[in-house]
C-alpha cells in the first residue's frame, strides 16, 4: 500500500505498479504533467506538459506584470505518442511535447542541479535554467481518493533562474527571477474538480515568500507556505 502524507523533501520516483491496474486502466485513467512558472519584475510566464496516455498536450502563456495585460496564450493538443512526463520529480525528470518549430520541454538531467526549460509555441519562446541549490525544500504528496485512486504530487517554489524569454518581438531578461514547478502523477478519480492557487514573490520585509493552496482533488496534504527556507502546513485553501 501507498504511504501516504505530506512530506518535505522530494518525491522519489514513481512506481504504481504496486496498485495493480489492467493494462486498459494505466491507458485511460493514468495522468502526468509538470507545470512550470518563472515570474521577474517584468513578466509572468507558466509551461506546462500534459500527458493523458492516449492524449498529450502543452499551453503556456505570458502575462505583462507591468501593463497588466497578456502577451501570449498559446497551446497545442496531439495524440499520446507526442507527448511524454516520465515517473521521476527530480533528477531523471523529462517532460516533453511535440517538437521542431512547436516544441515544449522541462528536463533535469540525472546528475544536473537544474531543470532546463525549452518552449517555442509561435511566437513565444523561453530558454531557461531554474536552480535547485538554494531552493527551498519542495512539499511532496502521497493521497489515497476515494472510492480506488492514488495520486502524487510534488511543489517545488523559490528556485533562482537564468535565462531569457521573447513575444511580440520584445525580449526579457530573466535573470534574477523565481520559479516553481508543480509535478502530479498517478489515478485521479474520473470526475476531478478543484481550485488551485500558487503564488511566489517577496514579502515586503524582503524575504522570499510563497505559497500552495487548493480547494478540492488532493485538498489539505499539498497546502502550504515557504519563508526563505521553511516550509509550513496550513489548511485547504477556501
Amino acid at each position: 500500500r501507498p504511504c501516504c502524507g505530506s512530506f518535505r523533501g522530494p518525491l522519489p520516483k514513481v512506481d504504481l505498479g504496486p496498485l495493480d491496474k489492467d493494462l486498459l486502466s494505466r491507458f485511460l485513467r493514468r495522468k502526468r504533467w509538470l507545470w512550470s512558472t518563472i515570474v521577474s519584475d517584468e513578466v509572468l510566464l507558466a509551461v506546462a506538459v500534459v500527458d493523458l496516455g492516449w492524449l498529450a498536450s502543452t499551453f503556456a502563456f505570458a502575462w505583462d506584470r507591468r501593463s497588466r495585460r497578456m502577451l501570449a496564450d498559446r497551446s497545442s493538443l496531439g495524440p499520446g505518442f507526442r507527448g511524454r512526463v516520465e515517473d521521476f520529480a527530480e533528477a531523471g525528470c523529462e517532460a516533453r511535447f511535440g517538437g521542431g518549430r512547436n516544441r515544449a520541454r522541462v528536463v533535469r538531467p540525472v546528475r544536473a542541479s537544474a531543470y532546463e526549460v525549452d518552449l517555442a509555441l509561435g511566437d513565444l519562446r523561453v530558454e531557461a535554467w531554474l536552480e535547485t541549490n538554494g531552493a527551498p525544500s519542495p512539499l511532496s504528496e502521497v493521497v489515497e481518493l476515494p472510492p480506488d485512486a492514488v495520486t502524487t504530487t510534488q511543489k517545488r517554489a523559490l528556485l533562482p533562474v537564468t535565462g531569457r524569454a521573447s513575444v511580440g518581438g520584445r525580449t526579457f531578461d530573466l535573470s534574477g527571477a523565481v520559479a516553481g514547478l508543480d509535478y502530479s502523477n498517478g489515478y485521479p478519480p474520473r470526475r476531478t474538480i478543484w481550485k488551485w492557487c500558487f503564488a511566489l514573490g517577496r514579502a515586503r520585509s524582503g524575504d522570499p515568500v510563497a505559497l500552495n493552496l487548493v480547494q478540492g482533488f488532493v485538498g489539505e496534504p499539498e497546502c502550504g507556505v515557504w519563508v526563505g527556507d521553511d516550509l509550513c502546513p496550513v489548511a485547504e485553501g477556501r
